[in-house]
C-alpha cells in the first residue's frame, strides 16, 4: 500500500471511530427512552464491518513495523483514542441496555402480580356460561 492509500484508509478509519462513538450513544439515548432501535444497531452493525474491512486493510502496515509518514502515524493515534472512547459508549450502551431490561423485567412482574390479584376477584361462571351467584 502506498503511503496516499495508507493515509486515505487511515482517514476513513478515524471517521468510522467517529461515527461508531456517536451511533453507540445514540443507541444507548434511545434504549433509555424506549424508542426503536433496529436503524441505529443496524447503523452500528455496518461500521463495525467497515472497520473490520480497514482494520485488515492497514495491518501489514501497522505490524510491519516500517517507518509511516508522520500524517498517517497522528492518525493512527487519534483513531485509538478514538476506538478507546468507542469502547466506553458499547460499555455504557451495554449498561442501559440492561438497566432497560431490568425496567421492563419489573413492569412485567407487577402485570402479573396484577393479574393474578384480579383472578381471586373474578365471578364463578356456572354450567352453561351464566355467571353463579355466590353467597355468603
Amino acid at each position: 500500500m502506498d503511503a496516499f492509500d495508507l493515509e486515505r484508509a487511515s482517514r476513513r478509519e478515524l471517521e468510522l471511530y467517529r461515527e461508531l462513538t456517536a451511533t453507540y450513544r445514540a443507541l444507548a439515548a434511545e434504549i433509555a427512552g424506549g424508542c426503536e432501535v433496529d436503524a441505529a444497531r443496524a447503523r452500528a452493525e455496518s461500521v463495525v464491518d467497515e472497520l473490520r474491512r480497514l482494520g485488515q486493510l492497514l495491518a501489514p502496515s501497522r505490524l510491519a513495523g516500517d517507518p509511516v509518514p508522520a500524517g498517517v502515524a497522528a492518525l493512527w493515534r487519534a483513531s485509538a483514542a478514538l476506538a478507546a472512547e468507542a469502547a466506553r459508549a458499547n460499555a455504557e450502551l451495554v449498561d442501559a441496555a440492561r438497566a432497560r431490561q431490568q425496567a421492563i423485567r419489573g413492569r412485567l412482574t407487577g402485570i402479573q402480580t396484577g393479574r393474578r390479584a384480579l383472578g381471586a376477584y373474578r365471578p364463578a361462571v356456572a354450567q352453561g356460561g351464566a355467571v353463579a351467584r355466590r353467597t355468603a
